[in-house]
């Protein structure tokens, strides 16, 4: 940077990724906090449409998504096929990530391209505790994916006992 490089340049061979994604996405904090320093753009987003606070989830990395969100990073951002920060976390099960996104307004109730909730996510993948947290944050468990299954019926199909059981005891109070 000292030398004339662009704090938010985006590479044309790497699918428009800047600086500040690549930092995120490896879990190079102090990186991150140099570029910050330097008015790295949070919300820029590469040719996927994916943006810092993704990668930085994607990285599993909570202290990096708390940095990001302090820098003003949209927590409700989409990226391609309308993926947000909350749904790869709950995707991926990153529990922490969830608290913490949900703490800071991330939107419980968004969907994806396909429909598919955080909940949903959640239940698909065996993530009982995001489950547990995503419902008493909220989430509506009887929303339903693009093939017409609800949260329930997701985990029942991915054969995930105690989410079924935790699913069913709030589904039978609607």
């Amino acid at each position: 940077l000292e030398k004339g490089a662009k704090v938010n340049f985006q590479s044309e061979d790497k699918g428009g990724l800047t600086p500040l994604m690549i930092a995120a996405e490896k879990g190079h904090l102090d990186v991150l906090k140099f570029l910050l320093t330097k008015k790295a753009k949070v919300n820029i987003k590469d040719s996927e449409e994916y943006h810092a606070l993704m990668y930085g989830v994607r990285g599993g990395n909570l202290e990096i998504v708390k940095l990001l969100v302090q820098n003003k990073a949209n927590v409700n951002l989409a990226g391609l096929d309308g993926w947000t920060p909350l749904l790869d976390a709950a995707n991926l099960g990153y529990t922490e990530i969830v608290k913490y996104l949900l703490k800071v307004g991330a939107y419980v109730n968004d969907v994806n391209s396909y429909e598919e909730t955080a909940l949903i996510l959640a239940a698909k993948n065996g993530h009982t505790s995001i489950v547990r947290i995503l419902l008493k944050h909220g989430a509506d468990p009887m929303l339903v994916d693009a093939e017409g299954k609800n949260a329930l019926q997701n985990a029942e199909a991915a054969g995930h006992k105690e989410i079924i059981e935790i699913l069913k005891k709030v589904t039978s109070k609607n």
